[in-house]
């Protein structure tokens, strides 16, 4: 039984995208979550429920014989945009079409679009659009103004990718500054890609200063909220421009 609720524990961490480092975080030693893992030891009650909160299930899902039950569509998505298996969410999102919010649906379109077939001038209408339902739409849990900001960041570098410099820029401008506005954390372990994002342009456009600084914010963010997204990615381009 100790092997089973140890591989649903680890199961659902996986596809929730976190590190066990991550969801340690605040609440207990990475050791712990390992050995957890490993069927070796159990949490003691309160910090087994403070670590199931946290991946948004109860101590009683760990229990279920198939804890498929608890991984929806969204945390699919979650999983294979983490993990940047664009065609697999390319798929899932086809797949799905009906079963997302329009608004994430035209921007995970647009985005695999843009990573997977190179067809830039139609992830920019798939993005475009996203931006437009934005501003007549809800999105619930997400806040809008985070959604918006990733949105603005990837149509940026759809720009950068068709040479239209202006409206990169522009865009991945915008991204950074309605991200710095934002309200709600709902994506918050992805910052660090918007950041990451804008310094690349500055780098294509030869100004190493300052995509030195967004590199920067980008690794101060992971550090200082745990997180290992695109940790490495600034942190080797900030290198590349030294």
């Amino acid at each position: 039984m100790q092997t089973k609720i140890a591989a649903n524990f680890r199961l659902v961490r996986k596809v929730r995208g976190y590190t066990q480092s991550e969801l340690a975080s605040g609440i207990c030693s990475q050791s712990l979550v390992s050995r957890f893992e490993k069927g070796l030891d159990v949490p003691n009650a309160i910090v087994l429920n403070e670590l199931c909160v946290k991946l948004g299930i109860s101590i009683d899902d760990l229990f279920a014989s198939s804890i498929s039950r608890t991984i929806t569509v969204t945390d699919k998505i979650y999983y294979l945009y983490q993990n940047e298996k664009y065609n697999d969410l390319h798929t899932l999102v086809d797949e799905n079409q009906y079963a997302i919010n329009r608004i994430m649906y035209n921007y995970l379109k647009g985005l695999c679009l843009y990573k997977t077939t190179q067809d830039y001038e139609k992830a920019v209408i798939y993005l475009e659009y996203g931006l437009d339902l934005i501003a007549t739409e809800k999105l619930g849990i997400l806040s809008f103004n985070e959604l918006e900001a990733f949105v603005f960041s990837d149509l940026g570098m759809s720009y950068l990718a068709m040479n239209k410099k202006d409206e990169a820029e522009k865009h991945l401008v915008d991204s950074v500054m309605t991200l710095e506005k934002t309200p709600t954390r709902y994506m918050q372990k992805f910052h660090a890609r918007i950041y990451y994002h804008i310094g690349y342009f500055y780098i294509q456009n030869g100004d190493l200063k300052r995509a030195m600084i967004f590199f920067d914010m980008g690794i101060e963010y992971c550090k200082n909220n745990s997180y290992l997204y695109f940790f490495n990615n600034c942190l080797v381009a900030k290198q590349s421009c030294l």
